[in-house]
């Protein structure tokens, strides 16, 4: 990835495939592994992404990510940061590590424009499974994305309200850590600080991590 030359070559394949995605009027569905924003992206390459993004927001009506093994949400702006234009969404991981719960989640799309109508989580509480060893696996859904955020949809200007409502309600903020850390009860035992508060809170509508969307985050 830090070859100047394959980052080139595989957002010019991305930039293709969208081009013809647009001509044939299709929506797009883009599935990654490491989101951008996080600083772990290489800085050009990450750039170019979010440039992409932009371009083609009218069709991408959907972006997919793991690595952090978080629960996440990642609002993408206009080049001015005042119009949120696409949302990219952190499946979280049925990797535990020592504090998580493993989780999986359901998608809700339109069956003719792809575009998302809901996601609902399903987790597993290890404390529980732990404490009772020899009952079966219990998976239980952990919350609804509408439900959970009283969204009347998945559009960005909705869910950019949830972001942006990190940074000044508090209760919204715990919801939002419970699900960040999938209600690992080790995580939640050892709570978000005010380092860690800023972190999660500004991961949320940072997407390119030397350009922050507000000073908060600078």
């Amino acid at each position: 990835m830090y070859n100047t030359t394959y980052i080139n070559e595989q957002l010019d394949f991305m930039r293709v495939e969208l081009e013809d995605s647009e001509a044939r009027g299709q929506f797009v569905h883009i599935i990654a592994h490491v989101p951008t924003g996080n600083g772990e992206c290489v800085q050009p390459w990450e750039r170019s992404y979010v440039a992409l993004v932009r371009r083609f927001a009218h069709i991408i009506v959907g972006q997919f990510y793991g690595h952090t093994h978080t629960d996440e949400l990642k609002i993408f702006y206009d080049e001015d940061y005042l119009k949120p234009i696409n949302v990219g969404y952190n499946g979280a991981s049925l990797t535990t590590y020592e504090d998580y719960n493993p989780n999986y989640k359901v998608m809700y799309v339109d069956r003719n424009t792809y575009e998302l109508l809901d996601i609902e989580t399903y987790i597993m509480n290890l404390t529980h499974s732990n404490q009772h060893p020899n009952d079966p696996p219990y998976w239980y859904k952990l919350y609804s994305m509408k439900e959970a955020y009283n969204l009347k949809s998945l559009a960005p200007k909705e869910v950019d309200v949830v972001a942006k409502g990190l940074f000044v309600d508090e209760d919204l903020f715990q919801q939002y850590w419970r699900y960040y850390v999938r209600d690992g009860d080790p995580s939640l035992k050892k709570g978000c600080d005010q380092k860690c508060s800023r972190s999660v809170k500004c991961k949320a509508i940072t997407t390119d991590w030397m350009h922050p969307p507000i000073e908060a985050c600078n």
